[in-house]
This record gives structure tokens, C-alpha cells and sequence, in this order.
């Protein structure tokens, strides 16, 4: 009982003064990337602040990239916003319903559809119809560089990591700039899905095996061990985590401050509206 106490005393204690200034390092990193004049690393941003969970402060900014000048920006909003499930979002969704990019407009009406919402229904059906786009130009132009690589070993294996990096990274902009980094080191993607797969872990064991890895070097590895880091909730992962805001690489930068922001204060939780009903006519 005397050791749970302990233990629970741990978990509440206020964060210290180093761990605030931790925090709003962190939160710097994370706008830095934001900000970035690469649509690729602003995206990733992005995906890493998905991962702190139904905050008003994360759900903010997740928002915000919905009207990035970037249409690959804003799908990758769109898909942080339904990895989140944020209801929040609901209304700004639905005004993405309207976007430009046909990539946008369909990545909202798939979000809202999977959200109860049908108010995108319209365009599904215009895309099963063939009367409406879901992609523009550039999607396209990725796609033909796609099925190209299919025809080579190594593309055929970029291919698939990519396709799978919602598993390993949340939605899909954090796959991008992650497939050439696994695809350097042949173990790489076997131990960034060992990573994943180990955050719900609570043996101590693996636990040093994650903080080992964030000195792995892959990048993609050492994101994959610390977004499993700040889904454990261990603070004491937080020093482990600190070198990772100096990475070179984007990925691990992004997700370590976004572990060390889950790690060293509280979360304000935004209440989310009811699920949609069928009957409610705003969602025919």
C-alpha cells in the first residue's frame, strides 16, 4: 500500500520549475515546425501534436493547419483532426467540405462520415459517381511516381512502409520523410513496429528498451520510441527525452517535445458534443 502511495505521489506532483521551461521549449519546437517554409515538415508538426491527445491547446493548432496556404497541409489536418476523434472540429470540418483541393474535400467527408457526420455524403457520392475529383494535380503526379516504383524492389518497399505508417505514426503525413530513413537500415521498420507495439507495455524491461532507442541510428526508430515514451506516461522518460529537441531530424524532434508536453503538466480535456444521430437533419 506504502509503495502505490509512493507511487501515486509521483505521478501527481506539480511540474517543477525545469519542467516548465521543458514544456514551453517543446511547445517552441513545435511551432518551429509549424511554421517551417516545408510544407513536409509542417505536416509532421502537425501529426506530432495529434498525439497529445483532446487538449485545447493541441486541437487549436491542429485547427489552425486547415487553412494553411498548402492543400497537402490542410488534408493532413483534416486527417490529425479524425485521428484525434475531435467532435470539437466538427464544425470546421465541415467548412473544409468547401476547400479547393479535391484531396481536402474528400479526406473531410471521409473524417465527418467516420464521425457520424453524413454532411459529406454529397461528395462520396460524387466520387463513386466519377462526377467529382478526389485528388488534384499533384496527388496525381505522386501517384504516377508511385506505381513507377512499384517496379523496383526498394520503391516497392518504400511503398508499403509508406501505406503503413498510419499504424506506426498516426495519419499518414507522419509516413512521409520517414520511409527513406527506415528503408536506410534493413532492421529499421521491424523495430520502429516493436516500438509502437511496446508503448502499451508496462513491464520495466521494455521500458529501458525504449529509452535506449531514442538513441537509435534511425530516425524513424527514434520517433517511433518516443511517441511510445509519451504514451506510457513514465516521467521519468522526460530526461531520456530532453537531447531529442537538438535532433537533426524533424521526426524525432516533433515527437519528442510532443512526448515531453504529455509528460510534464496536466491535461485540459475538451468535453466532446454527443455522436451524431442519424435522425438529426444537419448530418443527412
Amino acid at each position: 500500500m506504502i509503495r502505490t502511495s509512493v507511487i501515486l505521489a509521483v505521478f501527481l506532483l506539480p511540474p517543477t520549475p525545469h519542467a516548465a521551461d521543458l514544456r514551453s521549449r517543446s511547445w517552441e519546437v513545435l511551432s518551429a515546425g509549424m511554421s517551417d517554409s516545408n510544407p513536409v515538415k509542417r505536416a509532421q508538426a502537425l501529426a506530432a501534436i495529434g498525439t497529445l491527445g483532446l487538449t485545447q491547446r493541441s486541437i487549436s493548432a491542429v485547427e489552425a493547419g486547415l487553412n494553411d496556404k498548402d492543400s497537402f497541409v490542410r488534408q493532413a489536418a483534416v486527417a490529425v483532426l479524425g485521428d484525434m476523434r475531435s467532435r470539437r472540429s466538427i464544425p470546421k470540418l465541415r467548412q473544409a467540405l468547401n476547400d479547393d483541393a479535391p484531396e481536402v474535400k474528400f479526406a473531410a467527408a471521409k473524417t465527418l462520415w467516420e464521425m457520424g457526420d453524413r454532411r459529406g455524403r454529397g461528395i462520396l457520392i460524387g466520387i463513386l459517381s466519377g462526377e467529382e475529383k478526389s485528388s488534384s494535380g499533384f496527388v496525381k503526379s505522386q501517384m504516377r511516381q508511385a506505381k513507377k516504383d512499384l517496379h523496383e524492389p526498394v520503391g516497392l518497399a518504400k511503398f508499403g512502409l509508406s501505406a503503413g505508417a498510419g499504424t506506426l505514426f498516426g495519419p499518414f503525413a507522419m509516413g512521409i520523410g520517414f520511409a527513406e530513413d527506415v528503408l536506410k537500415d534493413q532492421g529499421a521498420p521491424s523495430r520502429a513496429l516493436a516500438a509502437n507495439l511496446l508503448a502499451k507495455d508496462s513491464d520495466a524491461q521494455s521500458l529501458e528498451q525504449l529509452e535506449q532507442a531514442l538513441d537509435d541510428k534511425n530516425a524513424g526508430v527514434r520517433a517511433a520510441a518516443a511517441r511510445a515514451l509519451g504514451r506510457r506516461f513514465s516521467r521519468s522518460s522526460i530526461r531520456k527525452l530532453e537531447p531529442l529537441l537538438e535532433d537533426k531530424a524533424e521526426g524525432p524532434r516533433y515527437m519528442a517535445a510532443a512526448a515531453i508536453i504529455r509528460l510534464t503538466g496536466k491535461k485540459s480535456i475538451v468535453p466532446q458534443k454527443p455522436k451524431a444521430q442519424e435522425n438529426d437533419p444537419l448530418t443527412r
